[in-house]
């Protein structure tokens, strides 16, 4: 049985470099893995009424509150997270960028969700 198995395995090695087949690992060679490149979406929300603001820093409008607790979704991946005390939310691995996503807004101080658009730079 061993004679088998071992005249197999020089036929097996054989058949292999005599059809040119590279079975070996080449090191000289990188290993290219390319990830999709993902951004962060951050921002402070504020609202007056059933008006919401979205700005990149908070909000110093007297007639503006930070929308704390609000449910925040992008819709186009589903990410979701929600504001802190001061409006501010953060969301990390959003595909971009040069991309438009759309957003939802969440609150029990809304009627309806707002659903605005924004572009990933």
């Amino acid at each position: 049985m061993k004679k088998r198995t071992a005249l197999l395995l020089v036929l097996l090695v054989a058949t292999v470099l005599l059809a040119g087949c590279d079975v070996l690992i080449r090191w000289d060679q990188p290993i290219i893995i390319e990830l999709p490149y993902r951004t962060t979406v951050d921002g402070y929300v504020s609202y007056s009424g059933n008006q919401v603001r979205i700005t990149s820093s908070v909000n110093t409008r007297s007639s503006y509150r930070p929308l704390a607790d609000a449910k925040i979704t992008i819709v186009d991946t589903g990410h979701v997270t929600w504001t802190d005390q001061y409006g501010y939310f953060q969301i990390r691995g959003v595909p971009g960028p040069d991309r438009y996503v759309t957003m939802k807004i969440e609150h029990w101080r809304l009627r309806d969700p707002v659903y605005t658009t924004i572009h990933l730079k």
